[in-house]
C-alpha cells in the first residue's frame, strides 16, 4: 500500500514532548523559578539604592547618570546571581538528561545534518527595536553633549525632551540615511543598466 512518510519536525517535537514531559516540566519550573528570583534581585537592588541616596526616592530626583548606574548595577547583580547560576544548572541539567536518552532517540531528534532547514521568519509585532535603541544611545549622547546628565528630571522641560529627541532621530536618520542613499544608487544605477 503506501509506505510511511517521513515524519515532519513538528510532528518529532511534539512527540518529544509527550515522551519527556517531566523534563519539559523541570525546565518550565526552573524558569519560573528563575523569574521569580530575578523580580526579588530587583527588588533588593531598588531597596539598597534608594537606602543608600535617599534622595532617588522621588523620580524627579533621577539623572541620566544615576539611571545608567542603577540599570547597569541590576544587570550585574541578575546576572551574577541569578543568570550564572541559571545557565550553570540548566547545562548541567541538560547534559545529563541528554546522555541518559537511548542512542536511537537522540539520533531522532537530533535532525538530518543534510535537510536544509526552512529559514521563516516569523514578526508578528512588527519590526525589531535596533533603530529605536540606537536612537536612544544617541539621543543619551547628545544629553551628556549638553550638560543634562547630571541634571535631574525634574529640572528638564518638556521642550528640551522633545528637542533632544527630535536631534537624536535626525543625526541616526542622517547617520544611516547617507550610506541607505549610495547603496540605493549604487543598486539603481546596476539594475537600469
Amino acid at each position: 500500500m503506501t509506505e510511511k512518510t517521513e515524519e515532519t519536525e513538528e510532528e518529532i517535537w511534539k512527540r518529544f514532548l509527550r515522551k519527556q514531559w517531566k523534563m519539559v516540566l523541570i525546565v518550565a519550573g526552573v524558569i519560573a523559578g528563575a523569574a521569580i528570583g530575578a523580580l526579588f534581585v530587583f527588588l533588593w537592588v531598588k531597596d539598597t539604592t534608594v537606602a543608600a541616596t535617599p534622595a532617588l526616592a522621588t523620580l524627579g530626583n533621577w539623572t541620566m547618570g544615576y539611571g545608567m548606574t542603577f540599570f547597569l548595577n541590576i544587570l550585574l547583580w541578575e546576572f551574577l546571581i541569578i543568570g550564572l547560576p541559571l545557565i550553570a544548572a540548566v547545562l548541567v541539567i541538560l547534559i545529563l538528561w541528554w546522555k541518559k536518552l537511548p542512542e536511537e532517540e537522540r539520533e531522532e531528534y537530533k535532525g538530518d545534518p543534510n535537510k536544509k532547514k526552512s529559514k521563516k521568519r516569523r514578526n508578528a509585532g512588527g519590526g525589531g527595536g535596533g533603530l529605536s535603541f540606537l536612537v536612544f544611545i544617541v539621543w543619551m549622547i547628545i544629553v551628556f553633549v549638553e550638560g543634562r546628565w547630571n541634571t535631574a528630571f525634574s529640572a528638564w522641560t518638556l521642550d528640551y525632551l522633545i528637542y533632544s529627541s527630535l536631534w537624536a532621530w535626525g543625526w541616526v536618520l542622517l547617520i544611516c540615511g547617507i550610506p541607505m542613499a549610495i547603496v540605493a544608487i549604487w543598486w539603481l544605477r546596476r539594475e537600469l543598466k
